[in-house]
């Protein structure tokens, strides 16, 4: 749990897009949270698809030939199964991959109704309307407050909004309905350097790496910070 007190605490000037995609560093290390696996541009497009394997049509001929021989298309793997196959990934490319196929189970909500208003704050948000996006986002989370990307979203431009506070609270949703939010997870640690508790934040980027080993913006964060305290005298 994020701790209650950076809700009072919360200070500072910066801003940050979709808590698991681009972020820009504060303090003067240069982009706070820079391209985390996640690549957070809403105007970019940013989720990647994960896509079911099929059967060819020379087994399935070959299998209407030879009725012992029986055609099983490969399921897509579960969120779990994804997950598994992130902690494991042979290298940062291929835990790209896995983690864009994440997202886009994120950013389906299994609710027609729920994922139209998800476009249109994600719209109103790309032309620069935030108190829109809010808007919709507050309707849309009323509707569907089990969906933690829908939190997730507003979090983030509660960040670029600069309220770190009502961000902080909202990435604490999304972390109890999805404790593996890697973009969430991001996110806190970024709002935890903002506020000056780089032990916190540390912690929460070392969550990260529990859940996506090979997120490059998380390992240059711990290795920044773990250096920092070597520098820090006793």
């Amino acid at each position: 749990m994020l701790p209650l007190r950076i809700v009072s605490t919360a200070r500072g000037k910066g801003a940050v897009p979709i808590f698991g995609r681009n972020r820009t560093r504060h303090r003067g290390v240069g982009a706070l949270l820079r391209r985390a696996s996640l690549a957070f541009s809403l105007a970019a497009g940013i989720f990647g698809a994960c896509s079911a394997a099929f059967i060819g049509t020379s087994v399935a001929r070959a299998a209407d030939a030879d009725s012992s021989m029986v055609a099983v298309p490969t399921a897509p793997l579960d969120l779990d199964g994804l997950f598994s196959k992130l902690k494991q990934a042979p290298d940062a490319e291929s835990a790209a991959v896995t983690s864009r196929a994440i997202q886009q189970r994120w950013s389906h909500s299994g609710s027609d109704t729920a994922d139209l208003l998800m476009q249109r704050a994600d719209a109103a948000l790309a032309g620069g309307d935030r108190p829109l996006a809010i808007e919709i986002l507050d309707r849309l989370i009323a509707i569907d407050p089990d969906w933690a990307e829908a939190w997730n979203r507003r979090a983030t431009i509660f960040f670029l909004e600069d309220d770190l506070s009502r961000s902080a609270a909202d990435i604490q949703e999304v972390l109890a309905r999805e404790p593996r939010h890697f973009g969430a997870l991001m996110g806190l640690a970024g709002i935890l350097e903002r506020i000056g508790d780089d032990h916190k934040a540390l912690e929460a980027y070392e969550k990260v790496l529990d859940v996506y080993p090979l997120l490059p913006s998380a390992q240059k964060a711990v290795e920044r910070l773990k250096a920092h305290f070597n520098e820090v005298p006793i």
